[in-house]
């Protein structure tokens, strides 16, 4: 699975639609086994509640945990959620890995899929980034003819509003179907990628307050509008 789940994030092995799926099937597959672990645990509990050999079940608990989420990178719902429930103090250790693990595997998906959703304006301010990290003052960044006023206008025109909008819809359909037999991860994958977009535009406006200081120069839509976009889309699916 630990294979299978890279090749769905880099594509290298097959088309990347294909590996998308194979990864939107391993999670939901590890999310069954927790739950499975779940139902199981909480009927232990009770079994064992007053029983002597308690130190025994404490003791086995971390091999059954560790025997659910070996070959598991990427987990549907969150593990931590399921085995802080449970409230078993000899799991804190598999609790922290589980929700380390669950974490990193949404932001690589997250990241691999929301992608570049506004090329030119990334490609723009990427080039800007590069040019600050070799030593030029973003105050005069403007006046470089690749990246004058003009060129930045130029780039925030390719993406209006409308199609942003139509761009994330796209997006949504295609995380849907990964994701289309568990609802509630298809509601935090969704959430996830809108802080990225909003996290990405926020760093697009800061270069540009940087870098354009007094050029009134500014995005066609707002974070608002992001927000909007986002939870229209839900709704709609």
């Amino acid at each position: 699975m630990s294979l299978l789940s890279d090749r769905a994030l880099t594509g290298k092995e097959s088309s990347a639609s294909y590996m998308a799926s194979v990864l939107g099937k391993i999670v939901v597959l590890a999310k069954r086994r927790f739950d499975i672990f779940m139902n199981l645990a909480s009927e232990t509990e009770s079994a064992f509640k007053n029983c002597q050999r308690r130190g025994d079940l404490d003791r086995w608990y971390p091999q059954l945990v560790l025997a659910v989420c070996q070959n598991i990178e990427n987990i549907a719902d969150d593990p931590n959620t399921i085995l802080s429930q449970l409230k078993i103090a000899c799991l804190e250790p598999q609790k922290k890995d589980a929700k380390q693990n669950y974490q990193q595997a949404l932001d690589n998906y997250v990241k691999e899929y929301m992608g570049r959703p506004m090329e030119k304006l990334q490609t723009f301010f990427d080039h800007i980034d590069a040019c600050i990290s070799q030593g030029m003052q973003p105050e005069t960044i403007a006046y470089q003819q690749n990246f004058s006023k003009l060129e930045l206008k130029k780039a925030i025109s390719a993406h209006p509003g409308k199609e942003v909008k139509k761009g994330l819809e796209q997006l949504y359909k295609k995380v849907e179907k990964h994701l289309c037999e568990e609802e509630n991860l298809l509601q935090v994958v969704w959430r996830n990628m809108s802080e990225e977009f909003i996290q990405q535009y926020k760093n697009y406006q800061d270069l540009i307050g940087k870098c354009y200081y007094g050029a009134e120069i500014q995005m066609e839509f707002g974070i608002n509008d992001i927000l909007a976009y986002f939870s229209d889309i839900a709704q709609q699916h």
